[in-house]
């Protein structure tokens, strides 16, 4: 395998791809990010088992190929190369070790094999809709103060995100609570949510995916949800109980 690709677009998906990895594993493979070049394409993904991120940038591949870094090593080596040079990775015939030159800088790196790494959604995935990055910023701003934080509370840990209403007065509602405050806020736009009910009302938007989603660039035009995008956040199916009502000193809060 050898790719070669822009360091700035490198950097900003090893940005958002290996913040979902732990620095502490007791899998070695999950400390790692999966490379995987073809198509004129540079694929990386990282997991939590939770929690699965994948990014695609465009490079230049010739042959295709895959294996697994260590995350957080390949993202700093990365972050400290020159400004505006050519980054190309190159992993030898056997795939035990892949060099990552830029200029007079050469890094070799243990590797992995690809097939040790775990894969939490085989398959396509069967819903899409369209919303705005503005739109979706904002119900993340309006709601993400009241997530819960307490692993023991895992139902929490996230946005509630369902369809409110009926007919033409439907809307896409979040909702975030710790058990002591409740956040929600509507998205009244003349969205078509009514095909995906019944997908969307036990979804819970997870906790690292809300940070990921906030801290990219809002789009300026629509994009549809999908997979294929630039960056695609995956998670393992919870059930997400309905938000009660808070009694006693909880504050509800609305946008």
């Amino acid at each position: 395998m050898k790719v070669t690709v822009e360091r700035a677009q490198l950097l900003k998906s090893l940005g958002h791809v290996h913040r979902v990895v732990e620095r502490r594993n007791t899998i070695p493979i999950l400390a790692n990010v999966l490379i995987r070049a073809e198509k004129a394409a540079l694929s990386l993904k990282a997991t939590d088992l939770d929690l699965e991120v994948i990014e695609s940038i465009a490079a230049e591949v010739a042959p295709a190929g895959s294996t697994t870094v260590p995350a957080h090593m390949f993202y700093e080596i990365v972050r400290k190369l020159p400004e505006g040079s050519q980054v190309v990775l190159e992993s030898s015939s056997d795939r035990a070790v892949l060099a990552v030159r830029a200029g007079r800088s050469r890094f070799t790196l243990q590797t992995l094999p690809e097939s040790d790494f775990p894969d939490l959604a085989a398959g396509d995935m069967t819903h899409k809709f369209m919303l705005a990055g503005a739109d979706l910023k904002r119900l993340i701003d309006k709601t993400q103060f009241a997530i819960s934080t307490e692993e023991t509370r895992y139902y929490l840990n996230g946005i509630y995100l369902h369809v409110a209403g009926s007919g033409k007065s439907q809307t896409l509602r979040a909702v975030a609570t710790d058990g002591h405050r409740l956040a929600q806020t509507d998205l009244i736009e003349g969205i078509r949510f009514a095909q995906f009910q019944n997908w969307i009302s036990d979804q819970l938007f997870p906790l690292e995916a809300v940070f990921g989603a906030r801290q990219a660039k809002p789009a300026k035009a629509s994009k549809p949800a999908k997979p294929g995008g630039p960056c695609q956040y995956r998670q393992r199916d919870y059930c997400c109980p309905r938000p009660e009502p808070i009694s006693g000193d909880g504050r509800r809060a609305t946008g």
